[in-house]
């Protein structure tokens, strides 16, 4: 059983809710025909929100890369992988050089970067200065 509750916001999204609390935003335009393969709906849910950004990679291991089920589809049956990385745009290059840490060295988390921003994670501090950009990558 669910039911159809719009939530009236700036995105003028349509939120799909079952009893059982779970919430499916609904991708598809009113009145538009649905193509094959298309997302119609995305679940709602933040429990797997990071604390910062980074890439996600995935490992599929030959013999059970898919399981065939009845239907369109196959189930994926790979491993995941977050390597996380945090990224910081700096929009003065005099704040670059009030670096606390030299390029290319360990920073540990918590530590102050450049005035008023700490990390969140450890890793290789990388400084790019052409792009107005510093980066932390795990290692």
């Amino acid at each position: 059983m669910f039911c159809l509750i719009v939530i009236p916001s700036r995105e003028k999204k349509n939120i799909l809710e079952f009893d059982n609390g779970k919430k499916f935003q609904i991708e598809v335009q009113h009145n538009n025909t649905i193509q094959h393969g298309e997302t119609i709906a995305t679940l709602a849910n933040n429990s797997y929100k990071t604390e910062t950004g980074g890439t996600v990679t995935y490992n599929l291991e030959k013999k059970f890369a898919t399981k065939k089920r009845k239907g369109p589809g196959k189930l994926f049956s790979g491993t995941l992988y977050w390597i996380p990385e945090e990224t910081y745009r700096v929009e003065s290059s005099t704040l670059l050089e009030k670096l606390q840490t030299k390029d290319s060295t360990f920073i540990a988390r918590g530590k102050e970067i450049i005035p008023k921003t700490f990390t969140k994670s450890s890793g290789i501090l990388q400084v790019d200065v052409a792009g107005k950009e510093i980066s932390i990558k795990p290692g």
